[in-house]
């Protein structure tokens, strides 16, 4: 199965130019003159060669897969089961992704008319590669889409050099590709019992079980 994840309409911002012509038009209002990064034709032909959609860069569509297997067999004597499952899902925003993969098996035997042995046994695997999407405060270098919306679009992803450009504050590209949030874990879960009958009405039965989780969590960001 694959599935298919978008962001259905963006936020309206500013283009370079809309920008530039409200800059304008504030510090004109505020102080009479015009802004001196914007005060002549040449400086803005120049800047407005930069004209970045930050929201066309943060986001995606996402692709989603789905993958199941199951075998079932036996006898008179004997049944089992086996599933397995992948999932690998991508989010809407750039360089994020969660993958599970699942497995569970079970199995009965009659050894004989008086003992029964039975298990089921699952486990499951976890990875969730996560974008910074999400700040209490507003804070651009903790949120990607903040920063998608609070970064001018004459600025750029990368420096002259062809580097992600981390001279300026929540630059939402470095927030994609330099910002590391990693959860990993593991989940085992094993069942086993078995039943001997002693006499026709009485028989004793014997369980145990193992229980087994682990998470672990690389987090990296860059001053």
């Amino acid at each position: 199965r694959t599935d298919l994840s978008y962001v259905p309409k963006k936020l309206d911002v500013l283009s370079t130019s809309e920008y530039i012509e409200y800059i304008n038009e504030a510090t004109l209002n505020s102080t009479g003159n015009l802004h001196t990064i914007y005060n002549s034709q040449a400086k803005i032909n120049k800047i407005t060669e930069k004209n970045t959609d930050w929201q066309d860069i943060i986001f995606r569509t996402g692709v989603s897969q789905n993958h199941s297997l199951m075998m079932t067999g036996g006898d008179e004597k004997m049944k089992y089961a086996l599933t397995a499952g992948y999932l690998t899902q991508e989010g809407v925003i750039q360089n994020s992704q969660f993958d599970r993969g699942t497995i569970r098996f079970n199995f009965d035997r009659d050894f004989s008319s008086k003992f029964k042995f039975g298990m089921n046994i699952s486990g499951g695997i976890t990875k969730n590669d996560a974008a910074q999407s999400a700040s209490d405060k507003g804070e651009p270098s903790m949120s990607v889409i903040i920063a998608a919306l609070k970064t001018r679009p004459t600025q750029t992803p990368y420096t002259d050099d062809e580097l992600i450009d981390q001279s300026f504050t929540g630059n939402p590209y470095a927030l994609l590709y330099l910002v590391e949030d990693i959860n990993k874990s593991t989940s085992v879960l094993a069942n086993m019992h078995g039943i001997y009958t002693v006499l026709p009405g009485l028989s004793a039965k014997l369980r145990g079980g193992i229980q087994y989780n682990n998470s672990h969590r690389d987090f990296y960001h860059p001053k």
